[in-house]
């Protein structure tokens, strides 16, 4: 079994197919509920479904590996032929019309275009990414994120009926906004270990009040992004950091701020 998904977008749903050893597709259960309007309740979906026509499958998602049901052609046609959704028979349709007849032929995905069609190359199991002009924003991306864009800006340009010139536009849009997009704040205890690791320095016998370390901390967090965490969350991570005594005062032994 592949299980690497094929992409096809029905409206402004997504199905994904993966082929068995033999060539023949089986469809996300998930998918399918989804775009007919269920909610997805997992096993419940599909238990009526008969079992040589279910199986779970692993496949990769953007938060990793999980697993999910899926339907042979049989089961599909069984599940739709129970469902009283109105949108089971445009549904089949589409799946009878598109779908099949691309698997058939290409084995992947095909964008509907005015008056032509571009399909993938012939055995493909991933999305099909044509050859890209230069483009900085989308060499700056990982490659499963090129390959997730991708598949949006396919799917976005067929919601627009527009062709793979469409698709490529959408898909320069789609880098530039990713690339753009300022990396996340760090959460306070890389905030802290990176100032520790900038700033102080082991000395034995020294120590530096809790009130001085955490004012330098503020003036190194200055510029950066994120909000500045508070005193009690700083104080809860230096503890990984030094060891605090309270007399006089807090303070920290073993560690001085170093001169700049």
């Amino acid at each position: 079994m592949s299980t690497s998904c094929i992409p096809f977008a029905f409206d402004s749903a997504l199905l994904r197919v993966v082929l068995d050893d033999a060539g023949e597709p089986w469809f996300c259960a998930k998918d399918v509920a989804l775009a007919l309007g269920y909610q997805w309740n997992g096993f419940k979906n599909v238990q009526h479904v008969p079992e040589e026509w279910r199986m779970v499958e692993s496949v990769s998602t953007s938060f990793g590996t999980k697993e999910t049901w899926f339907l042979s052609e049989q089961g599909l046609y069984f599940f739709l032929g129970r469902s009283d959704k109105p949108g089971a028979l445009p549904f089949q349709k589409w799946l009878s019309g598109e779908v099949l007849p691309s698997i058939r032929k290409t084995g992947g995905y095909t964008l509907p275009a005015s008056g032509a069609r571009e399909a993938l190359p012939e055995n493909t199991r991933q999305p099909y990414m044509p050859h890209m002009p230069h483009m900085p924003e989308m060499l700056a991306l990982r490659p499963t994120m090129r390959q997730r864009l991708w598949r949006d800006a396919l799917q976005t340009a067929r919601l627009d009926e527009g062709d793979s010139t469409a698709a490529m536009a959408w898909f320069r849009i789609l880098c530039r906004m990713v690339a753009a997009t300022p990396p996340a704040p760090l959460p306070a205890k890389d905030k802290v270990a990176q100032f520790v690791a900038e700033c102080c320095q082991r000395a034995e016998g020294s120590r530096v009040s809790a009130a001085e370390l955490y004012a330098a901390f503020v003036r190194w967090h200055r510029g950066k992004s994120g909000d500045t965490p508070g005193k009690r969350a700083f104080g809860t991570v230096m503890q990984d950091f030094a060891h605090s005594r309270r007399s006089n005062g807090s303070h920290y032994e073993g560690l001085r701020l170093k001169m700049h």
